[in-house]
């Protein structure tokens, strides 16, 4: 069994392939190298795929199959969803590997820490609800409305910073707001909306690894900057699984 999951987001694109149960991640632009007759891209999107798929024609010689359509009314695939048809794929791709992963008794937390800071709610009955912030990057890049501050990169608010001091510098300032930015609505999020139950926590993103720090870590069940090509790769097995189904009947 062999396919291709394609994560588009807003900053990166992640590629990778599924051959016989082994994985391969590959750089977008060499995934030309890959093709093979009727092979099928499984892809999550951000973008506008028009658009996208314009820009990298050579990915129109797959079968190229976009998650969203498995999300029919209040439901995608075989889990339940209480969100409208906005929801985005790469949220449904990482909330559906959560409600396939997440042990039956806990709720599952997903957070993709990226151009946008993505908190979503999955529990036995599917998807729950979520939420959309500015990510840490795109918070900095908010400073630059006022012509006199500074516009700091994300990698300097990572730095060890004195937290129980009041900062005294512009520089702090902005870096140590943006940190108690991000701290603050994860805990605040989380506390209100997981009301006390037992929880496990799906971190993906390029500032994943940095929001470890603020949650408990005997409740993180998996960190990594692919658990959206995770998701994918379910989904992928699921719809091949149905569609064998189907052929019997």
């Amino acid at each position: 069994m062999n396919f291709l999951t394609l994560d588009i987001g807003n900053s990166n694109n992640y590629c990778q392939i599924y051959r016989n149960k082994s994985r391969e991640v590959i750089a977008l632009e060499s995934i030309q190298n890959h093709i093979e007759k009727n092979q099928s891209i499984y892809f999550s999107s951000v973008k506008n795929t028009e658009i996208f798929f314009n820009q990298h024609p050579y990915l129109k010689s797959f079968n190229l199959i976009d998650i969203k359509t498995f999300f029919e009314k209040d439901l995608f695939l075989d889990m339940p969803v209480a969100y409208s048809q906005s929801l985005g794929s790469d949220r449904l791709a990482l909330a559906y590997y959560a409600y396939k992963k997440r042990e039956p008794d806990q709720m599952a937390v997903t957070i993709d820490a990226g151009t946008f800071l993505t908190i979503d709610f999955i529990s036995s009955n599917g998807y729950l609800g979520g939420f959309i912030f500015p990510g840490l990057q795109t918070f900095l890049n908010s400073y630059n409305q006022a012509d006199q501050l500074l516009v700091l990169n994300s990698s300097e608010i990572k730095e060890q910073l004195f937290l129980d001091q009041l900062p005294q510098n512009t520089h702090k300032s902005i870096a140590l707001a943006a940190r108690h930015y991000i701290e603050a609505v994860v805990e605040t999020v989380v506390k209100k909306y997981a009301k006390n139950q037992n929880l496990q926590f799906y971190l993906t993103g390029g500032d994943g690894q940095w929001l470890l720090q603020f949650l408990d870590k005997k409740s993180i069940r998996e960190c990594s900057i692919g658990l959206v090509n995770a998701g994918l790769e379910l989904i992928a097995l699921q719809h091949i699984s149905q569609l064998s189904s189907q052929e019997i009947q």
